[in-house]
């Protein structure tokens, strides 16, 4: 009886570490660092759209100064404790297609980095599968 739990134990273990080709794949892909490389730059191509295209929003800034030190003769110039608060704003009015061109280039890149994502991907199955099918 032992030897028969034995060697039903040596079996079901070989059983339970056993993956399957596309569990072993998906896994690859997802921490394989050349595509999560490419993933990043994906993901930074695209926010450098939606940086490209806020060159046409309006900047509205709020500021405020206080003089922090200065030196004089006199001890009466140093009564002053005022914050002057203001308000900058800035509008695009006229860019000459500028801001156009650099969404248009923004796009470009941000597509050719998804095909680099799916180059990647498939170079790291080619090479998994290689190995896979050697083993």
């Amino acid at each position: 009886m032992k030897r028969i739990l034995s060697f039903c134990f040596l079996f079901s273990v070989h059983n339970v570490f056993a993956s399957p080709l596309p569990a072993l794949l998906r896994d690859a892909l997802i921490h394989d660092p050349s595509v999560m490389e490419a993933r990043a730059e994906a993901t930074s191509a695209r926010s450098r759209v939606e940086q490209a295209r806020s060159a046409h929003w309006p900047v509205v800034t709020a500021t405020g100064s206080k003089l922090l030190s200065q030196s004089h003769r006199y001890d009466y110039d140093y009564d002053s404790e005022d914050i002057l608060p203001g308000i900058r704003g800035e509008m695009n009015i006229f860019a000459s297609g500028a801001i156009e061109a650099d969404v248009s280039r923004s796009e470009s890149e941000a597509e050719y980095y998804r095909y680099k994502v799916d180059e990647a991907g498939e170079e790291t199955i080619r090479s998994f599968v290689s190995l896979y099918l050697d083993a």
